[in-house]
């Protein structure tokens, strides 16, 4: 039993009337990919922070949370265009969670009204995946420069603001739609390669 069941507060009582709803109401967490789903772009995820509960003598108790599964990847895009990028599993990503039932948008993609009444759900997810915990955190980042790169660093293609510039530094070489620039410049066309 709460002890503050034990006396007549009104607004404890409030306060304790608000502490419950919001403990039912989600918004955004971390999560650890479990799998993906390249066809319906989706992921199953374990989100990484477990929930408090109250046990029956009043203690409080870790609970994981479930899997979730079927939760759409946002990804950057519009006009057409879309930046994609691998997703493998135990990538961090941060979950948010939709105020009303997605299902029947996410099967239709059309203005309709929400097939249940749920609100906040865990169920109701849409994956930013990129996020990183202080472990899986980058090295180098340039903080003057735009990086598409590998999470090594090894591999980039840089936009200098500033220079206007574009640097692409490519260990392997670079392959321009068949011309294969070395690691070292030397240029060469891939039907010349293969005829050689």
């Amino acid at each position: 039993m709460d002890r503050r069941e034990r006396y007549d507060n009104p607004e404890e009582t409030g306060r304790l009337f608000y502490e419950a709803m919001q403990a039912r109401l989600w918004t955004a967490l971390p999560a650890i990919v479990e799998s993906f789903d390249a066809t319906k772009m989706t992921l199953e995820v374990q989100p990484a922070i477990n929930a408090i509960a109250r046990s029956a003598t009043g203690e409080a108790v870790s609970i994981q949370l479930p899997k979730l599964v079927d939760v759409p990847v946002v990804w950057p895009g519009g006009g057409g265009a879309t930046l994609t990028f691998p997703i493998v599993a135990g990538d961090e990503c941060l979950v948010v969670f939709s105020s009303r039932c997605i299902d029947g948008w996410w099967s239709q993609g059309k203005v309709m009204d929400p097939p249940e009444v749920r609100m906040h759900n865990l169920s109701d997810g849409f994956a930013f995946v990129g996020l990183r915990s202080l472990p899986r955190a980058l090295a180098s980042i340039s903080s003057t420069n735009v990086q598409l790169r590998s999470d090594d660093g090894a591999t980039f293609v840089e936009l200098s603001p500033t220079g206007k510039t574009v640097q692409i530094t490519a260990p392997n070489g670079i392959d321009l739609n068949g011309v294969q620039i070395s690691a070292s410049g030397v240029i060469s066309n891939a039907s010349d390669v293969q005829t050689a």
